[in-house]
């Protein structure tokens, strides 16, 4: 599996979402100005989350976007399947995205990729947003960063 820049900008966008969960909606332009990352591109990654429903969008002057679950329901893996597709690193031995190929003819090949897939989806599987946020208390204590 390797992340595209969707599924990294998707991540530091729902992040902050998952902060402010209690505090309202964030708009695009905060989300595109903290992060340093181009508005409109952006706002493409956003209108995917919130066709797969990860996020809600609300229009006009008091618009902005805000988790459409809370943090502790988005996994880490409905992130990357919703802008990147599957896990596994060959589609012969992905769930979700099954793909005959070529390597289908080794069954000790396709058996060690579907090995890496099961603990690198487990993992992310079990892993949400708010595990997330809890894991970067401790970082930022320990770095002195807010």
């Amino acid at each position: 599996m390797k992340l595209s820049t969707r599924s990294e900008y998707a991540f530091l966008a729902l992040l902050d979402l998952a902060r402010a969960e209690r505090g309202g909606m964030v708009t695009l332009g905060t989300l595109a100005r903290r992060h340093r990352l181009s508005r409109k591109y952006l706002a493409r990654i956003m209108r995917r989350l919130e066709d797969e429903g990860l996020v809600r969008a609300k229009r006009g002057a008091s618009g902005g976007y805000v988790l459409g679950r809370p943090a502790g329901q988005i996994s880490m893996a409905e992130v990357v399947r919703a802008l990147d597709g599957p896990i596994a690193s060959v589609r012969a031995a992905s769930i979700y995205f099954y793909k005959p190929s070529a390597i289908e003819r080794e069954p000790a090949l396709v058996g060690f990729f579907r090995e890496i897939r099961d603990m690198v989806a487990c993992k992310m599987e079990r892993t949400t947003l708010r595990d997330m946020l809890r894991r970067e208390r401790p970082l930022r204590e320990r770095t002195g960063t807010k």
